[in-house]
């Protein structure tokens, strides 16, 4: 679902003057704006996380390292 698509369903509360107060959705729209949310929050940290790829260990160098130190079982 696009941003577009969502906001088309929002409704205004507003005062007597006319002025927009708060917004009301229904909670499927609330459900996908926030699957939208976490999915921009996933993007930012996959990004920062390639920014970081320096501190990145390979799972296979952990997986040798953890096996490596840890006692066989029954020894």
């Amino acid at each position: 679902m696009t941003i577009e698509e969502i906001t088309d369903k929002v409704q205004f509360v507003i005062d007597a003057d006319g002025n927009r107060q708060a917004v009301q959705v229904e909670i499927a729209q609330w459900e996908n704006i926030m699957n939208l949310l976490e999915e921009m929050q996933d993007t930012i940290e996959l990004a920062q996380a390639r920014q970081e790829k320096e501190d990145v260990v390979p799972w296979e160098q952990v997986k040798a390292e953890y096996l490596a130190e840890m006692p066989e079982d029954g020894a």
